[in-house]
């Protein structure tokens, strides 16, 4: 494969050809996360935003459409997806920010104790009741703070299925809990 050309490789990934997808992988891997790097100042940032940009790439496989080199359209690629990340980042510190404040600002009666206690039982019922992956998943994150790329090392999984757990523990709090502004700063803050 390693003499295969971009246009031809992308032709085999159109077809669903992991071996090629594993060839631009290895080809570009290392520029990708340099770049990241550099822009991010960050190892850990760098190998999300670049797993992040071959994920993508496999996912819309069937759609990618490469005329000379993968190198324009992966560098547009890191481009967007740091821009992406940072509006994210920015977004979370926002709703932390409003979070920290909110607590600063009210005493805690009893009643909204109590409150919060009964909010904390229906999580972790809600928790108990999903499927062993799914609750092992969402204690790791949640409560041992785990990233998803630890916990993909952990548990020997890949990466998306960690997140595709995440988001059926997240969709079934959220289900359980509704979906009022303050449920949506508790889940923020849990990181869920």
């Amino acid at each position: 494969m390693k003499d295969i050309s971009d246009c031809s490789l992308c032709q085999l990934i159109n077809e669903g050809s992991e071996k090629a997808y594993t060839e631009v992988y290895n080809r570009y891997w290392a520029s990708i996360y340099l770049v990241a790097k550099n822009r991010t100042r960050d190892n850990e940032i760098a190998e999300e935003i670049v797993q992040t940009i071959f994920f993508n790439l496999w996912r819309r496989r069937t759609s990618v459409q490469i005329l000379d080199s993968f190198q324009p359209y992966l560098a547009k690629a890191v481009k967007y997806e740091i821009i992406n990340y940072y509006a994210r980042s920015k977004h979370r510190e926002n709703y932390l920010e409003w979070l920290s404040k909110y607590r600063n600002q009210l005493d805690f009666t009893i009643e909204e104790e109590l409150d919060a206690k009964f909010l904390s039982e229906i999580i972790e019922r809600t928790v108990c009741v999903l499927p062993e992956k799914c609750q092992l998943i969402f204690r790791l994150r949640v409560e041992s703070g785990y990233t998803q790329k630890e916990i993909a090392t952990e548990l020997e999984i890949s990466e998306k299925t960690v997140e595709t757990q995440l988001l059926k523990a997240r969709k079934r709090i959220r289900t359980v809990l509704g979906t009022s502004g303050t449920l949506k700063a508790l889940l923020i803050f849990l990181n869920i």
